[in-house]
């Protein structure tokens, strides 16, 4: 695979060589990418207990039904006092 970099990526690139940290390229664009995917299996797990979050309050009875109309009132309150 061939990959074309902005200027600004490459110098990012060329900065972390400049550490001694990586001993090329390639090292630290899959360091990058190690960390992206952390980062997005971060994502996924903190969505998951949420669901899970709202899964346990639907069984608990502790909602209710849901009011558009309310809701949008809530939301621009909550933005005009912003």
């Amino acid at each position: 695979m061939t990959v074309t970099l902005t200027p600004e990526l490459e110098r990012i690139v060329n900065a972390q060589l400049a550490t001694g940290q990586f001993a090329t390229q390639e090292e630290v664009i899959a360091a990058g990418l190690r960390m992206l995917q952390r980062s997005e299996a971060g994502k996924e797990a903190d969505l998951r207990a949420l669901l899970d979050e709202a899964d346990e309050d639907v069984a608990a009875g502790r909602v209710g039904p849901f009011d558009p109309v309310a809701t949008a009132a809530r939301v621009k309150a909550a933005h005009a006092g912003s």
